[in-house]
């Protein structure tokens, strides 16, 4: 597998599984290949704090994988601190504006430079689509957003 690949390799780097694990079985597999936090997709609280746990059980950081502002206050209450939210850039800006202390992790599927900047003070990372750093102005953005 890939990710094994390169777990492998960085040994020193955190990974994160992107996809959503939404079975103890999946958060396994997951650290099995090298991860070191997931994804928890969960509808409900039952099923939040099962996986959350599983993978804690497995020294693994458990993130809420959500999709809404409405759906990141949900974990929120159930006691979620850190979020993967795969969404617009106006649904994240919505949902950091709720959430205060949480780690919010952005993935817009459709995020330029522009984007970028404006989510800075708004979201604690977000994952870029590799076509970016092809840009030839990736580095001095990356510069500028970490400056």
């Amino acid at each position: 597998d890939a990710m094994r690949a390169v777990a492998t390799v960085t040994r020193s780097v955190p990974s994160l599984l992107l996809a959503a694990c939404t079975s103890t079985e999946e958060c396994q597999r997951a650290r099995y290949d090298g991860a070191d936090g997931v994804c928890v997709a969960a509808a409900d609280q039952a099923t939040w704090t099962t996986l959350a746990k599983a993978a804690q059980s497995l020294h693994m950081l458990a993130l809420a994988r959500v999709t809404t502002a409405d759906a990141a206050a949900d974990a929120a209450s159930w006691g979620a601190r850190a979020m993967v939210m795969v969404a617009s850039e106006d649904e994240v800006t919505r949902a950091s504006a709720r959430l205060g202390n949480i780690v919010l992790v952005a993935v817009i599927a459709d995020a330029d430079a522009a984007t970028l900047r404006r989510l800075r003070g708004v979201v604690d990372a977000a994952v870029v689509r590799p076509a970016a750093f092809a840009a030839g102005a990736f580095g001095e953005l990356l510069d500028a957003l970490d400056g």
